[in-house]
């Protein structure tokens, strides 16, 4: 809003409004993509008529597409990371507004949102020893040695030391775990793939095939992966829990008992780790497609691997004190954190794990760092075929803690969550949850010229739809974001 006073009057004047009407829906767009997430979302609050326009001129897949147009590096970050699939202009599929609005908070609030003031920690005991665990929005999934499924939901200030629901049905330890909207996978080692209705907690298929133990699950958008002990993996294709069938089996190479394996969209990432044949630099790359080992793909990491992780285009290797981030459609070193060549004694990347725009690593010391992926992925101009190398503590943000894991540490939009070695069955949680003060209910006198009625303060998430209830109607001038 705009406003104009003279001697006799106050004049409010509707900009965003009037250059809608006028057809100069680029000049908003402009105007607002050089801003953040909030003060985005805080433009849908002002009044009726700027909601309107924004959301008919679906301005969050916009911005998204003009940043795509303008930044060489976000274009880079968006072909890497995989946001490009959604991208009408690039051949994508158009999803809904909320996506695109959980990109932009993503590719530019990073620094007000995932930071250690908005950062608490604590812990849950699962009540037995576990063996993999699952983050699944606001859901946390533990695959218990005996066979059970415990599920919690850790959005609540206080959840429940005891779970919300127990899945029951395999006869031995779940190994995996995986998840996609409403639908639950497992991997036990009883030679059986289930897959689970989360709501009910009802057991919907029972997958065989492998005649051997699984050792992981991946749900894809359309396939259904598992890798069992046996070194064979099996692809399904996958339209929902009653469309499933076989597709495709074939078998690895590398020994399952010493291999690193990570499942993605389009590729399977092995690091063979046998020291005796040398290979614990090497990484082999097999298409989820067709299972074909892809021998063009050349990958090479400067220390013997302990850990990776895959994300679209993406392998992110923990390599001895770096972390390598490779582009993998052209075998290509993109970015290196840390160095192998002056290491720190007896300090190591122990974990690491991905999303599409968080990557977060475990030292050997138990201290976590988390750096934004955007910033990480940016092209080299003076050497495109050098990879751009990087403090290990280079815009780093740093999580405190000496508890060693065990297992791995799994990760959604907000938490980190990883089992303890020095306390089997227990998990230790860290949540951001960026709180603002809420400010008291404000009178027409106390905003000025624009009117709006009084209103309670309430909760804004920066990942919902535009319809969610619990969001219609709120003023920014009491809004908090919450990372649900």
């Amino acid at each position: 809003m705009g406003v104009l006073e003279n001697d006799s009057e106050v004049v409010t004047i509707d900009i965003i409004g009037e250059l809608y009407r006028r057809g100069l829906d680029v000049l908003v767009e402009k105007t607002v993509a050089d801003t953040d997430g909030e003060t985005i979302a805080s433009c849908f609050q002002v009044c009726s008529s700027w909601e309107k326009h924004l959301r008919n001129g679906k301005v969050w897949r916009r911005i998204i597409e003009r940043k795509f147009a303008e930044d060489i590096n976000f274009r880079l970050f968006c072909r890497l990371n995989g946001w490009a699939r959604i991208l009408p202009s690039q051949g994508g599929r158009e999803a809904d507004e909320s996506e695109y609005k959980q990109m932009v908070y993503k590719s530019t609030d990073y620094e007000a949102i995932w930071t250690r003031n908005n950062l608490n920690s604590s812990k849950l005991f699962t009540g037995g020893l576990f063996s993999c665990l699952k983050l699944h929005h606001h859901w946390l999934f533990a695959g218990m040695i005996d066979g059970l499924i415990k599920m919690w939901d850790v959005s609540l200030t206080e959840f429940a030391k005891k779970p919300m629901r127990i899945f029951e049905g395999h006869e031995e330890r779940v190994s995996s775990l995986d998840a996609s909207g409403s639908v639950l996978v497992s991997g036990s080692l009883d030679h059986s793939v289930r897959v689970w209705n989360i709501e009910s907690s009802r057991m919907l298929r029972v997958l065989r095939g492998s005649g051997s133990p699984i050792l992981l699950v991946k749900l894809l958008p359309d396939r259904l992966v598992w890798w069992s002990r046996s070194g064979t993996f099996q692809i399904w294709s996958w339209h929902g829990p009653e469309n499933t069938e076989p597709k495709l089996r074939f078998k690895l190479s590398e020994d399952p008992d010493t291999c690193n394996v990570a499942v993605g969209e389009h590729y399977i990432a092995v690091a063979p780790n046998d020291v005796y044949l040398n290979n614990e630099r090497e990484v082999v790359i097999y298409s989820s497609y067709t299972g074909q080992e892809m021998l063009e793909k050349d990958i090479f990491s400067s220390a013997p691997i302990q850990c990776m992780d895959l994300r679209s285009n993406l392998l992110f290797l923990g390599a001895g004190c770096s972390i390598e981030i490779w582009d993998i459609e052209n075998s290509q070193c993109v970015a290196v954190l840390g160095s192998n060549f002056n290491p720190t004694a007896n300090l190591f990347v122990r974990n690491i794990c991905v999303s599409d725009f968080l990557v977060v690593a475990m030292l050997s010391n138990g201290l976590i760092l988390h750096w934004p992926l955007r910033k990480l992925l940016k092209i080299n101009m003076e050497k495109p075929n050098t990879p751009l190398h990087y403090n290990m503590e280079t815009f780093a943000g740093i999580i405190e803690n000496k508890e060693p894991p065990w297992k791995n540490i799994v990760l959604s939009e907000s938490r980190i969550v990883f089992g303890l070695e020095m306390k089997l069955g227990d998990v230790k949680m860290f949540n951001w949850s960026n709180k603002k003060v809420k400010g008291k209910t404000m009178d027409e006198e106390d905003i000025g010229v624009v009117k709006r009625k009084k209103m309670q303060s309430r909760t804004y998430q920066f990942n919902c739809p535009f319809e969610c209830p619990q969001c219609s109607n709120v003023q920014h001038d009491d809004m908090e974001v919450d990372l649900k």
